[in-house]
């Protein structure tokens, strides 16, 4: 399990097993269609940790406008997980962002997800507000920010 991964921009071969993870590791539902339409309009900010077998993690951030990328989804494969791959893949979104002329970062993480809030922390983020309702059960969202 320590062999080398790339990080790179996804590719339509990838999509299934985004998917996949995100089904495995995230709680929230998305439909796999959902990840074919950020292939086909934001490919620039969607990467994913690649080891020549298998992907073991992706981010897919979006262009809120020309200042923000907004991270949507940070996912890791469970056996992968705390072996630095999301640290590798927010290093590599965050890069994007700066290339771009973008200014900021925001991402929203469940409220109690201390694991996930203490990450981003870690890495430069922090909290500036909560969202009421936002995930599809009902729960709440921390909204963090990370100026680049």
């Amino acid at each position: 399990m320590d062999a080398e991964y790339e990080i790179r921009r996804v590719e339509a071969s990838d999509l299934i097993q985004v998917a996949s993870i995100a089904s495995a590791e995230l709680r929230e539902e998305y439909d796999s269609k959902l990840f074919s339409h950020f292939y086909e309009g934001f490919r620039g900010g969607f990467l994913v940790a690649d080891d020549g077998e298998r992907l073991r993690g992706f981010i897919l951030g979006v262009p809120m406008d020309n200042a923000t990328l907004r991270i949507l989804m940070l996912a890791v494969r469970g056996e992968f997980s705390r072996m630095g791959i999301g640290t590798s893949l927010l290093e590599a979104c965050k890069q994007y962002a700066r290339l771009r002329g973008m200014r900021s970062i925001v991402l929203e993480v469940r409220e109690g997800n201390s694991p996930a809030a203490q990450f981003y922390t870690s890495s430069g983020f922090l909290g500036v507000g909560v969202l009421e309702g936002f995930y599809n059960d009902g729960g709440q969202a921390l909204v963090m920010k990370h100026h680049l």
